[in-house]
């Protein structure tokens, strides 16, 4: 599929007195990534143009529905390049078109024109089949878009049927004869063809190239950016015809695990003139896969990221740093000195900021000798912390907070393991609590031996969390996946590993309802693996989809002192093919010494986790991030380097 790129410059509306935005920082930007694929999306073949205040990235925006890719056209707006508006389909559902692959978007006349391809997969041809063609799509504000017009661009007597096989449409406006355009297209290398009116066209030939031409003009030189096979092309020519290959480049590749398995699509805005920005902004794809990867990799899994040169050839990218483990994470919410320990760290990523949230101190059971404490001698509730960087954290917010709970409250103390989920566009914030004032405040009229489980609702990561409400059946440490289907599961620790469908959407008229059976997915006992240990139980179990194959981590506790090697408490993981299972454990018993994790998409734009440190007494139950590592095989890597060190 190919795609890419963009006009020249930006066009600024300066000339008609428009006051120019404030200065682009690219410094701002934290990471390369501007869109994040994964399992159920991918965001493929950017285009950007530059009007006044406002960026606009087009773009292959690929969903997984039903259970089968569906491509559509698709477009967001940011002003600063780090913001960026939840995307608009522009295009219909259709498997026999999937619009996309946007080449650019120009100025012509009084309208904007947008060029781009169909890719018809109608049979679930894994590409688009004979039938790709080129378009045009016309608008006055570069929001609202007529209906797509066929481009002819073999000439207006070449019946449709007749043109053939052809994508990657990219309009360039001819540097030395005013009023001649030019149609670069992926036809037999790189095709072209030539019109005054961009309505009738005639072909004038073709050269050797890759997919996704981009061209810009760098002096009395055109510079064609184009897609071979992995990286970013680059050619130069006088006039269009005779090529001069300057080789390939591939930016970050080699450290960013989104784009491990193809970088492409480079799409070229050149703003190098425009003082805004002063660079030439490259847009391109990553995938985390090859393409014939069954992880994903074509309609998974691709993420569109961003690059920047003064001169087109030597480029740079936001560059995230890990931050040292154990993190300098301290926190004085709900108590009388600072502290830094943690339990059960939760980190979700919502555009450019982490949120962490956490079991506080105290982490107590109830006990009738702190009861006269403020909380009952309990957490004082559930907070809300939030990061650039995942180094230096602030106090967003209170989630819950014990003190405001009236005394009846089922949820008035512990509030252990909390996690936030955003599923199906809505965040839902699951914990667990019970009420140490009387028994009968209890879902189940007496106190709780670890609690009981609710889950809250909410438009946005920060809150409020609405109708939270408890759920009869569930467990402490329940963790909920959404997947990419719509369906929604728990996964339940109970000694082993439990699986069940579970119904949120009566969550506002205060229930949640089962679905299906509940199954045994994962023993807490290690016979199945030939370990001769075995935790004394399963907890704090996480559930992550990587690619086409799911990952269940869970903590576990061995104590067997005949086996030191097993000793503390670890996190182990499983992996199964389907949601439900066949699970298989990990032969190894466990991957790394820490545990009660959950997965994150990190500063790289891979997946990250955060634990607590327990691999010694240096730094025990300190905040910890680390990438999750995976092998060619898709097993998990276990190492110093994933666990992480005092660094």
């Amino acid at each position: 599929m190919a795609r890419r790129c963009l006009l020249a410059g930006c066009l600024l509306l300066v000339a008609a007195g428009h006051v120019p935005a404030a200065q682009v920082r690219l410094d701002a930007l934290r990471s390369p990534i501007l869109f994040r694929g994964d399992a159920s999306t991918a965001y493929r073949d950017p285009a950007a143009v530059c009007d006044g205040d406002w960026f606009r990235l087009f773009f292959t925006l690929v969903r997984i529905e039903g259970g089968r890719p569906y491509s559509y056209l698709a477009w967001s707006k940011s002003r600063d390049l780090v913001s960026w508006s939840a995307p608009v389909i522009l295009t219909p559902r259709d498997r026999g078109l999937n619009y996309g692959s946007p080449g650019n978007v120009v100025r012509f006349g009084d309208e904007w024109v947008l060029c781009l391809q169909t890719y018809p997969r109608p049979n679930g041809e894994k590409y688009g089949n004979a039938s790709c063609r080129l378009w045009t799509m016309r608008s006055k504000d570069l929001e609202k878009w007529g209906a797509p017009e066929l481009l002819r661009v073999k000439g207006p007597d070449v019946p449709q049927e007749k043109m053939g096989r052809m994508i990657d449409p990219f309009l360039l406006a001819d540097k030395d004869e005013p009023g001649k355009w030019w149609c670069l297209f992926k036809q037999n290398g790189v095709s072209r063809s030539w019109s005054r009116d961009l309505k009738t066209w005639s072909f004038a030939g073709h050269a050797p190239a890759g997919e996704n031409a981009c061209v810009v003009v760098d002096a009395d030189e055109y510079v064609l950016f184009h897609s071979p096979a992995n990286g970013v092309g680059v050619k130069r020519s006088k006039e269009l015809t005779l090529w001069r290959d300057e080789g390939v480049f591939t930016l970050g590749q080699r450290e960013w695990p989104w784009a491990q398995g193809r970088l492409t699509g480079g799409f070229v805005l050149d703003l190098r003139r425009d003082p805004r920005v002063g660079q030439a902004l490259m847009f391109f794809h990553g995938s985390d896969f090859p393409e014939e990867d069954p992880r994903g990799g074509f309609d998974t899994f691709a993420s569109i990221g961003l690059a920047w040169s003064g001169d087109l050839k030597t480029w740079s990218w936001p560059v995230g740093k890990s931050p040292a483990n154990p993190v300098a994470f301290q926190y004085t919410e709900g108590q009388s000195a600072p502290r830094g320990e943690v339990r059960d760290p939760c980190v979700i990523r919502e555009g450019d900021t982490f949120y962490l949230t956490f079991t506080m101190w105290p982490f107590r059971n109830r006990e009738e000798r702190f009861l006269s404490e403020p909380n009952q001698g309990g957490s004082p509730g559930i907070a809300l912390y939030a990061s650039k960087d995942l180094k230096t954290w602030t106090f967003s917010n209170w989630l819950v907070k014990a003190s405001e709970l009236p005394e009846n409250c089922p949820f008035k103390n512990r509030f252990w393991a909390p996690e936030i989920h955003k599923i199906n566009g809505k965040f839902y914030l699951i914990f667990t609590a019970d009420n140490w004032l009387k028994g009968e405040y209890n879902p189940s009229g007496a106190w709780g031996s670890a609690g009981y489980s609710f889950i809250g609702v909410s438009d946005s990561v920060t809150g409020p969390y609405a109708h939270i409400t408890y759920v009869e059946g569930g467990t402490c440490d329940m963790t909920l996946f959404g997947d990419g289907d719509g369906q929604v599961y728990a996964v339940k620790p109970k000694g082993n590993l439990y699986i069940q469908k579970i119904d949120l959407g009566l969550l506002g008229k205060g229930r949640v309802a089962w679905a299906g059976k509940e199954e045994m997915i994962v023993p807490f006992g290690n016979a199945d693996i030939g370990l001769p240990a075995s935790p004394e139980y399963l907890e704090g179990p996480w559930l992550e989809k990587i690619g086409a194959r799911y990952y269940l981590f869970y903590a576990e506790i061995y104590k067997d002192k005949a086996f030191p090697e097993l000793s503390g408490y670890r996190t182990g993981v499983a992996y199964a093919d389907q949601v439900q299972g066949p699970w298989q454990k990990d032969s190894r018993g466990q991957v790394f010494f820490g545990g009660h994790l959950a997965v994150f998409d990190g500063p790289d734009g891979g997946k990250w986790f955060s634990y607590r440190w327990e691999k010694d007494s240096r730094a025990r139950g300190r905040l910890c991030f680390d990438p999750v590592a995976i092998d060619a095989r898709g097993h998990v890597q276990a190492s110093e380097t994933v666990v992480g060190q005092v660094r």
